[in-house]
Parts: structure tokens; C-alpha cells; sequence
């Protein structure tokens, strides 16, 4: 059997002037710019998507495809129980989800692609807002 040669990206090791540099320059980006990029977060993330979406991105109906038989289970089936089950949108780091839906409520919660999308400053607000109504609080 032929040995496997691992492929793919190297660590680049520093130098001591990059790691002077990095030392130096703690600030990512200025305040003005983080919070531009947070006002016009929905904006760039379109202009990211469309210019990136055949490389290496699901196409954002992958979910419709994918979990087709929770859609058609909610539109034509007669046990879908519309007094339990309760699908909804919002923003998790404004909404809160009180409003949607009861305390302690919820059984399963589906993230798909949402925690990697928060801002780190409001990550701990979002899983507050979730685990209000996720019925392991208890």
C-alpha cells in the first residue's frame, strides 16, 4: 500500500519581526469600521454570498431540499399539530423569543449556520434568548 503524503496548507512559521508586529498591533480594525461592518453585516454577507456561492457555500435553500419532509409534513399532513409545532424567524440577538414562544417550551433547537454568523459581543445574549425557552432550564 502506496504511503499517504498529507497535502494541504502549511503553517507559515514567524519571524521574530512578525511577531513583533503582531505584539504591536493588537486592533483588528478600528471602532468606526467594526461597527460599519456590523450596521451593513446583511449587505456584505449578500455580496459575499453571490460572489462566492458556486465555490464553496450550500446554495441558502439547501434546508428547503434537505428537510423536505418536515415542509410538506407541516403543509399536507393532518397530524402536523400547529398548537406544538411553531416555525417562526427572528434575529436572536434583538428578538426575544418570549415572545414567540412559551418558556421552557422548546425540545429541539436548529442552528443551522446562526452561531457562526453572531457577533462575539452578543453570543452570550443569543444563547440567553434560547436557553429562556429550551426546556433543559428547569
Amino acid at each position: 500500500m502506496a504511503s499517504l503524503q498529507r497535502k494541504g496548507l502549511q503553517a507559515r512559521i514567524l519571524t521574530s519581526e512578525d511577531e513583533e508586529k503582531l505584539k504591536r498591533d493588537q486592533t483588528l480594525v478600528s471602532d468606526f469600521k467594526q461597527q460599519k461592518l456590523e450596521q451593513e453585516a446583511q449587505k456584505n454577507w449578500d455580496l459575499f454570498y453571490k460572489r462566492n456561492s458556486t465555490n464553496f457555500f450550500k446554495d441558502r435553500h439547501w434546508t428547503t431540499r434537505e428537510f423536505e419532509e418536515l415542509r410538506s409534513c407541516r403543509e399536507q399532513n393532518p397530524l402536523y399539530d400547529t398548537e406544538r409545532c411553531k416555525v417562526f424567524q427572528c434575529d436572536l440577538t434583538k428578538d426575544d423569543l418570549l415572545d414567540h414562544v412559551p418558556p421552557e417550551s422548546v425540545d429541539v433547537v436548529m442552528l443551522i449556520f446562526v452561531l457562526s454568523a453572531v457577533h462575539p459581543d452578543k453570543m452570550h445574549l443569543v444563547l440567553q434568548n434560547i436557553y429562556k425557552c429550551h426546556g433543559c432550564s428547569s
